[in-house]
């Protein structure tokens, strides 16, 4: 594919509703998975220690006063960006959203990650794999929306954007063009 069509079509891609909407759906996917964590380790909870005695921080109750609420803030913050997106093209809320997402790591600086180690390692699996997801979208709308690629042909940068399928490129095709 030719490099400039394969820029513009990611550009198009990376401020598109469909792809706002997948960052939404990450956000998603991660708060449902931190909520079958927390249940878990409740139902199955350390047999050889009061996990009340360990710092606060590292409680599963914190997780979801801090972390669980904040996720499902962000996503409803998202979902209203994205209606007003639709509505009138307006990005702004989108971008501050994106980069809230992009960011989101740094967000979690406060909580402890103790009690993630009496439940099956692939509950933290899938909850990272998630927050990762989203948040690399979120860093590709934002630098998008905000003009923040360090040159024009970072946008084609896999280890910047994250893999981009050519196949699903051609959604992004506007009339009169062709790969």
């Amino acid at each position: 594919m030719d490099s400039n069509l394969k820029k513009a079509l990611v550009r198009r891609m990376f401020s598109s509703t469909e792809y706002i909407e997948e960052m939404k759906l990450w956000v998603d996917k991660a708060g449902e998975q931190l909520s079958e964590a927390v249940r878990h380790f409740y139902r199955f909870p350390p047999q050889k220690e009061d996990w009340h005695n360990w710092h606060r921080s590292d409680w599963p109750e914190t997780w979801e006063e801090k972390v669980l609420q904040t996720i499902s803030s962000y996503s409803e913050g998202i979902k209203n960006a994205i209606q007003e997106h639709k509505k009138s093209g307006e990005s702004a809320l989108v971008d501050g959203w994106a980069s809230t997402i992009y960011n989101i790591f740094r967000n979690m600086d406060v909580v402890g990650w103790k009690w993630w180690e009496y439940i099956p390692k692939n509950f933290r699996e899938d909850f990272e794999v998630s927050l990762v997801k989203a948040s690399k979208i979120g860093a590709n709308i934002t630098r998008e929306l905000s003009g923040h690629w360090r040159h024009p042909d970072s946008v084609l940068d896999e280890e910047i954007t994250g893999p981009v399928d050519e196949v699903e490129l051609k959604r992004y095709l506007k009339p009169g063009e062709s790969m």
